[in-house]
């Protein structure tokens, strides 16, 4: 129940993606329930705000356009719903610890990185079925896409070491993914 009513909060979003003016208020008028109440049920599940829930599944999904180069950050800022490139790239850096304008360098770090050549970009999830565009066979996906797992880590402290000691917060990375 509690991965249905995440999978149907994460559809209205999508569906409301470049709509600048979506937020919690409309959200809860989809669902059909109170901003409240969907803000307590998001604090229990995933410990986020709705406000918080709402712009993740956005920077997840420009994420993925910059990596595929479908635009420009500004442009693709306007695509998720940001109305304004600067606080995109604000949010952006916040969320992922690096710009925008970087993804292209990151996405060949990752690549080097993992010798497969698959991008193991890290984003989070929310529930079993929630953000499904890599597609699962359910009735509405593409049944031609796959489905990829995506686990989510922390290592604390990782973004001050980055700013003062990158080599070391690289190799803390390697052994987090090795004992993972």
């Amino acid at each position: 129940m509690d991965d249905s009513f995440l999978q149907k909060l994460t559809e209205a979003v999508f569906a409301n993606l470049n709509n600048e003016q979506f937020g919690a208020e409309e959200l809860a008028k989809i669902v059909g329930i109170s901003r409240s109440q969907i803000h307590r049920k998001l604090q229990k599940l995933i410990g986020k705000s709705l406000t918080q829930f709402i712009r993740e599944i956005r920077l997840v999904e420009a994420h993925k356009l910059l990596v595929d180069e479908i635009g420009t950050g500004s442009e693709i800022a306007y695509q998720v719903g940001f109305s304004s490139p600067a606080y995109f790239s604000k949010c952006f850096h916040e969320y992922f610890g690096y710009t925008p304008g970087n993804v292209k360098a990151k996405k060949k770090e990752n690549q080097e990185f993992n010798s497969s050549g698959e991008s193991t970009t890290i984003m989070p999830k929310y529930g079993k079925n929630a953000f499904l565009s890599e597609g699962d066979g359910q009735k509405g996906y593409d049944e031609n896409k796959r489905l990829s797992v995506i686990m989510f880590t922390d290592i604390v402290g990782y973004t001050a070491l980055m700013g003062t000691d990158e080599d070391r917060a690289f190799e803390v990375l390697s052994i987090n993914r090795e004992i993972h």
